[in-house]
C-alpha cells in the first residue's frame, strides 16, 4: 500500500506527484515548481597501497523512509512531506543507488531543503535551528536493517518557472571495522585466540547536526553497569546486528603465532563522540567521558586480556580501519590502557564517500 503523509503551512498548494513535469507548466503568481532528487548516501569504497576499506553492507545504504523538510529564506517551515518504503517515488530501495524522485509547487524564493532519511519524527519541527536539535537514538533509528541519514541542499524556485534540486544525504553514524589483527606475541604463548570485539564508551544519541553535547552512553568503562566495577560485556549480551549495533561480536577467531587475521566482515557503528582521551578508570565507578574504544576480547595461554584501543574522535558518516600487532599480554580490565608496546594499532580514517585517507598511528 502506497502512503503519502503530506502536511504543510500553506493548504492551497499543490499536493506532491512523482510524475513527470509538465512540458508547459502553469503556476499561480507567486509560484514556482521544484523538482527534488534525493540520492543515498555514497556507496564509494576508497583504497590504497596500505588498506582497503571494507565492502559496503546493503543497510549501509538502505533507504525505508523519507522526510522532506523546505524551509524558506526566514529558516522557517513551509512543507513538510513523508514518503514510506512503499512509495512509487523511492526506486532501488535497499541498494546503493537508492533514489528519490519528485516534483512539488512552492512559493518562489530562496529554499532550504532537507532530507531526514530512515530518522525520528520531524513533522513537528517549526525552524532549521529546532531540525537540528531533534535527537536521533541509537537503538532506534539504526536496527541492522537501516542507517538514519540526514543532508541539505539549497535553491532557488522561480516565480511561474521550475527549479531541480538534488540532496545528497549521509550517515549519521561513524563505522569501526577490524581489518586485520596480527599475532606477534612470543612463540612460547601459542595461539592467540579472539573471543569477543565490542565498543566502549559509546554515545548513543546525536542530533541531526551531527552531534550531541550531552549524549546518552553505553558500555562505558567497558562495563554493563558504569557503577559496578566488577561488570563486564558478557558473551550473553545482545548481539550487534539485533539494535544497538555496538554492543559485541561474539567471534572464534584464531590466530596462529606469527600469522594474522584479515577479515574486513567485523564492523560495529557508534554515533559521534568529540572527546579523543581515554585514561584508567579502572577503579571509578561514576561517569567521566571517554574516547570511544573497539575492545578485543583475546584468550591467551588459558587466560582473558583486554585489548582496548582508543578511537579518536568518532565522527558521522566516517569509516575507521583498525590494523593490530598484537606484541605481549593485554589488560585485565577493559578500562585499561595497554602497556607502551604491548600493541601496535594503526586506525586508518576515510570517508564513505569521496575524500582524503588520513594515516594516524596510536
Amino acid at each position: 500500500m502506497r502512503r503519502f503523509i503530506i502536511i504543510g503551512t500553506l493548504a492551497a498548494l499543490a499536493a506532491v506527484s512523482c510524475s513527470k513535469q509538465s512540458e508547459e507548466p502553469i503556476y499561480a503568481e507567486g509560484e514556482g515548481g521544484l523538482h527534488l532528487s534525493l540520492s543515498g548516501p555514497s556507496a564509494t569504497v576508497l583504497k590504497s597501497d596500505e588498506s582497503v576499506f571494507a565492502e559496503l553492507l546493503p543497510f549501509e545504504c538502505n533507504i525505508v523512509d523519507v522526510q522532506l523538510l523546505v524551509f524558506n529564506a526566514d529558516k522557517m517551515v513551509q512543507r513538510y512531506f513523508f514518503f514510506d518504503g512503499d512509495s512509487e517515488c523511492i526506486s532501488a530501495n535497499g541498494t546503493a543507488s537508492a533514489r528519490l524522485d519528485t516534483t512539488f509547487t512552492l512559493t518562489s524564493g530562496k529554499k532550504y531543503v532537507y532530507a531526514v532519511v530512515n530518522g525520528p519524527d520531524c513533522s513537528m519541527v517549526p525552524s532549521v535551528d529546532s531540525l537540528m536539535r531533534v535527537k536521533s537514538a541509537l537503538s532506534e533509528h539504526n536496527d541492522g536493517s537501516r542507517l538514519a541519514q540526514i543532508g541539505m541542499a539549497e535553491c532557488t524556485v522561480p516565480d511561474n518557472g521550475e527549479a531541480s534540486c538534488q540532496v545528497e544525504v549521509q550517515r549519521l553514524v561513524g563505522r569501526v571495522t577490524l581489518a586485520r589483527v596480527s599475532n606477534l606475541l612470543p612463540p612460547v604463548y601459542g595461539d592467540l585466540s579472539i573471543k569477543r570485539v565490542f565498543l566502549s564508551n559509546v554515545a548513543t544519541s546525536t542530533t541531526l547536526a551531527g552531534i550531541d553535547s550531552e549524549p546518552t552512553w553505553a558500555n562505558q568503562y567497558g562495563r554493563s553497569d558504569v557503577s559496578d566495577a566488577m561488570s563486564t560485556i558478557s558473551s550473553d549480551a545482545p548481539t550487534s546486528t539485533t539494535g544497538y549495533l555496538f554492543d559485541r561480536i561474539n567471534t572464534s577467531i584464531t590466530v596462529h603465532a606469527g600469522k594474522s587475521y584479515e577479515g574486513n566482515d567485523l564492523n560495529l557503528y557508534a554515533y559521534a563522540n568529540d572527546c579523543a582521551a581515554f585514561t584508567d578508570h579502572s577503579g571509578s565507578t561514576t561517569w567521566e567521558e571517554q574516547a570511544t574504544c573497539l575492545v578485543l576480547v583475546c584468550e591467551v595461554y588459558g587466560k582473558d586480556y583486554y585489548y582496548p584501543i582508543n578511537l579518536g574522535a568518532i565522527e558521522a558518516n566516517k569509516p575507521l580501519s583498525v590494523y593490530l600487532d598484537i606484541k605481549s599480554l593485554g589488560s585485565k580490565n577493559p578500562a585499561t590502557p595497554v602497556m607502551l608496546g604491548t600493541l601496535g594499532a594503526k586506525v586508518i580514517i576515510g570517508g564513505w564517500g569521496a575524500g582524503e585517507v588520513i594515516y594516524e598511528i596510536i
